[in-house]
């Protein structure tokens, strides 16, 4: 990914995913099958971030506006902003957002409150906010308090991040009223629960600073939840955000938080991970990460990767794309993943040679043979390093 300062991710009915960036507000649009993107909303500036987000059926993106207090709706084809409120007081963070059948949802991390903007039948945004205060339950601390936000699996009411009651959790909101009730997770606490994932009766809760996503099983009206299991991956996970489903698999944006001054060299990626670790399977990776160097000479570079989570003994082979070929071009040296699923060191895939015209750098994309899943190395610039 570009350098942007990822923290929210959407994934509509099509392979692609739409990542929020904090740094200048663009939304980025990549290909999971191959991780190569294009900027297809531009930011406003520093001023103007975009946090959680959210698209529809009808290509429309939901945009939080952090602490510029802003609610965007953007149209994905053309890239336009065609709606902007204004809410909250100086003290607001739009943070997350959830799409119900009649009403986009917002929540605000430092003041107590959701924001409600009513849906038509074909999803159109109304003219007006509905600030809907919350009550109950509720206690709203002295930073961050609420985050992630979702529905319960009746659908009948909502799901909240609470980090700061009790230690950390979710809260159950009646959407008519605010009313917030604490939900039951036994032992499990949320200090640091960001986005939220629910499928089915299985909620994904991303704990950003642990690493970890904590897999709970929720009952119909989200009074009670059972924790499943926890995914972490400390050598790929570098402070996720959010998730997002597409198959069998789900994406999470490394945020980066734990980088306090991030500068232009700072990489971003994307994670993923097999929606069955939920289940405890035996035998499941988790997130697939692989990284790449280049080496530059007069007219190219040597590339080189590393990486980890990948098919034990299996062959990995690397492709460019965004150079100016009909289809992917193979760099035609396969490597064998380790028995542990590792590429150790770094190990040399191939030599890239200066193309007249390249425009841009081009996106290596690695493919594991033996699952023939599909991500990303990077980006080099040896096929435009023409001397």
């Amino acid at each position: 990914m570009p350098p942007s300062r990822p923290e929210g991710i959407a994934i509509g009915s099509e392979p692609y995913a739409c990542i929020g960036s904090i740094a200048r507000g663009d939304v980025y649009r990549a290909s999971l099958a191959t991780g190569s993107g294009r900027v297809v909303v531009e930011g406003l500036g520093p001023e103007h971030p975009v946090i959680g987000l959210k698209t529809d059926a009808w290509g429309r993106l939901f945009l939080c506006g952090g602490v510029s207090g802003e609610i965007r709706v953007a149209d994905l084809r053309t890239g336009g902003i065609t709606r902007t409120f204004t809410v909250g007081t100086d003290a607001t963070m739009v943070n997350d957002v959830i799409l119900t059948p009649d009403a986009a949802w917002f929540t605000d991390s430092f003041e107590p409150r959701l924001y409600k903007l009513p849906l038509g039948r074909r999803g159109e945004p109304g003219d007006r906010i509905i600030t809907v205060p919350l009550s109950g339950d509720w206690v709203q601390g002295t930073a961050i308090t609420a985050n992630g936000i979702t529905t319960t699996p009746d659908g009948r009411a909502l799901l909240v991040v609470n980090s700061f009651a009790d230690g950390g959790g979710l809260m159950r909101v009646d959407p008519r009223t605010g009313v917030a009730r604490a939900v039951d997770l036994g032992p499990t606490r949320l200090p640091n629960g960001d986005g939220l994932l629910l499928l089915g009766h299985t909620l994904y809760a991303v704990q950003q600073r642990q690493n970890a996503i904590d897999v709970l099983r929720i009952d119909d009206a989200g009074t009670k939840g059972t924790a499943i299991t926890r995914i972490t991956d400390p050598a790929n996970f570098r402070v996720p955000t959010t998730a997002a489903v597409y198959g069998d698999r789900i994406y999470l944006p490394n945020a980066r938080f734990d980088v306090a001054e991030p500068t232009p060299e700072t990489d971003y990626d994307v994670v993923s991970v097999e929606r069955s670790l939920a289940a405890g399977r035996p035998g499941c990776h988790t997130a697939r990460r692989v990284s790449l160097h280049t080496s530059l000479d007069g007219v190219g570079g040597y590339l080189y990767a590393t990486g980890s989570g990948l098919s034990p003994n299996g062959v990995v082979r690397f492709y460019a794309v965004g150079i100016n070929t009909v289809a992917p071009y193979s760099l035609g040296y396969p490597l064998t993943a380790g028995a542990d699923g590792t590429l150790p060191g770094w190990q040399y895939i191939g030599y890239a040679g200066c193309r007249s015209g390249q425009p841009q750098p081009a996106t290596i994309v690695v493919l594991d043979q033996s699952s023939g899943l599909v991500t990303t190395a990077g980006t080099t610039e040896a096929f435009r390093h023409c001397g």
